[in-house]
Formats: structure tokens, C-alpha cells, sequence
């Protein structure tokens, strides 16, 4: 009996050894499809998609970089995160990275070195296939370029425009964001399909300092330690509910409005007009005449008797 528990105690000690020794196993995720406005934004798609990050989805110990230039850091500062969406003629990759030691080189400094990559930039590495060489695209933190190999050779940005290539960049005090538009109807992919990628971050401490981290792809030979992503069913997003429509206001309170003003009465008849002075005096003459005559008569009556 006690040497069955030795024995099982031994075989469980081996076997941690075992999956100690081999090394963690990249992303294999499943890329939705959807087409996003291409604007530096991370549209909500990317979050029901796979994402890789530079340190934990690559198997490096965070802040370890593989390259230097100049005086830098024990670690390096930079961290970065890459989702992933599709359609049917390109793969969009959305880049998040943190950096809170950012150095803009400028423009002109930037399109005069001979080693593009150094400056605050962000590298995809992909290979599309068995049958194609790998993919370099490219771009700094600052909107000074694009760079990088195309189908294995080095093409300037104007090469990578012409192909249908695409980025939009966003700076942030911490940080920037890159969001890239890279062809694929040319390597025949479509949906099951499946593709490899890995992330670079290069990270400019000044103007001649400089740490890389992460890691390069460059051919079909070296996918082990990519990520694999297959090309899957569409995205759906919700349109956002209708909002409801406001209650009608009660009207607002006013002073009492004054009660009307009794009507006017109707204007009485105009009386008639008083006859002209003339016409009196014409009348009274004859009422005296009349009177004159009466009494004549009347005298005349009298002396009969």
C-alpha cells in the first residue's frame, strides 16, 4: 500500500513538471464578423470579439521587452491590448495602448530615420496562411506614419494606402489608439478561416531611448508562438431602444385674465331736429293770424244780437 501512494505521489510530481515545463499556449479565438466605422473609436463589436494582449496572451512576464536602445528602464512602462473584427474583404484590429511616458519624435525626424521603428508605435505581425508570406503593418502613436513589410518585403506608406491599407490614430495624455483596415480578400479568407498574429509595442523613453516588447512573426514557420484566429459567424448589436415620448407639460400657471368689459350700449335714436328759426317764426305768425281772425269773428257775433 505504501508503495502505491509512492508511486502515485511520484506520477503526480511528473506530471506538474510536465505542464510546467511547457510553455503557455497562445489566444486560439474566434474573430466576429462585423464592419466598424474606422475612427480610432472602439466600437462595441470589438467587445463580443477575441482580444490579445501584449504580455498575458503572448507568454512574456509583464514589462519584460526583448529590445533596447539607449538608456531605458528596467521594465518597460508600455501595455497594450488588440481586438479584432472582419468582413468580407478586410480584418479591422483595434490597438489600446498604455503609456505613461509617451515622446512624440515629430514628423520630420520620423520620416528622416532610416529605422521607422523608433518611435511610440504599435506593429501587427500576421501571416494569412501556409501559402503567404507575413504582413507588417505598422503605425505611430503620434499619426507620423505607417510602415512596415508587406507580404514579407518592406513598403513605404504610400504602398500600404494603395493597397487598401488604413489607420486612424488618437493620443491621450496616458496612452494611444490605433485602429487599423487590413485587406484580405487576396489570401482567399473567408469565414473558418484562419489566420496568426502577434503584437510589438515600441515604446520611445526619449528621443534616443527606446524598449520593444512583445513578439514578431515573421513567416509561417514561427506560428507557435502566435495567436491563431479563426474568421467566425457575424455580430449582432442591438439597435438601442426608442425613447419614450416626454409627457405633455402641464400648462404653465397665468395671472386670472380680467372679465371682459360689458358691452356699450347701442346708441339711442337721434331725436329729431329742431325746426330752423325762420320756419318759427312763420308759424307763429300765422297762429296770431288765426287768433286775430277768431276774435274778429267772435266780435262780429256779438253786435248781431
Amino acid at each position: 500500500m505504501k508503495e502505491m501512494k509512492k508511486g502515485l505521489t511520484l506520477l503526480l510530481i511528473l506530471t506538474l513538471a510536465v505542464f510546467m515545463a511547457i510553455p503557455a499556449v497562445a489566444v486560439n479565438g474566434t474573430v466576429g464578423k462585423y464592419t466598424p466605422v474606422l475612427d480610432g473609436e472602439k466600437d462595441e463589436a470589438y467587445d463580443q470579439s477575441v482580444k490579445v494582449n501584449l504580455y498575458a496572451d503572448q507568454d512574456i512576464p509583464k514589462g519584460e521587452y526583448f529590445h533596447s536602445e539607449g538608456d531605458v528602464p528596467d521594465t518597460n512602462a508600455a501595455d497594450a491590448t488588440a481586438w479584432f473584427l472582419y468582413d468580407d474583404a478586410f480584418v479591422y484590429v483595434f490597438v489600446d495602448v498604455t503609456d505613461p511616458d509617451m515622446y512624440d519624435i515629430g514628423k520630420e525626424l520620423f520620416d528622416s530615420r532610416v529605422n521607422n521603428y523608433q518611435a511610440d508605435s504599435a506593429e501587427l505581425w500576421l501571416v494569412f496562411g501556409d501559402d503567404y508570406p507575413y504582413v507588417k503593418f505598422s503605425a505611430v502613436a503620434y499619426g507620423h506614419g505607417m510602415f512596415g513589410d508587406l507580404d514579407g518585403g518592406a513598403v513605404t506608406a504610400s504602398e500600404f494606402a494603395e493597397a487598401g491599407y488604413d489607420t486612424v490614430t488618437k493620443t491621450r495624455g496616458d496612452g494611444y489608439s490605433i485602429e487599423y483596415k487590413i485587406p484580405i480578400t487576396q489570401y482567399g479568407l473567408k469565414e473558418g478561416g484562419t489566420f496568426y498574429f502577434t503584437l510589438q509595442i515600441n515604446n520611445m523613453v526619449s528621443e534616443d531611448n527606446l524598449v520593444v516588447s512583445g513578439r514578431q512573426l515573421p513567416g509561417a514557420a514561427n506560428t507557435d508562438d502566435a495567436s491563431a484566429l479563426t474568421l467566425g459567424a457575424p455580430i449582432t448589436i442591438a439597435a438601442p431602444e426608442p425613447e419614450p415620448e416626454p409627457e405633455p407639460e402641464p400648462p404653465a400657471a397665468t395671472e386670472e385674465q380680467p372679465a371682459p368689459a360689458p358691452e356699450a350700449p347701442a346708441p339711442a335714436e337721434p331725436a329729431p331736429a329742431a325746426p330752423a328759426t325762420g320756419d318759427g317764426l312763420a308759424v307763429t305768425a300765422m297762429i296770431f293770424a288765426l287768433a286775430a281772425v277768431c276774435l274778429s269773428l267772435s266780435k262780429k257775433k256779438k253786435a248781431v244780437k
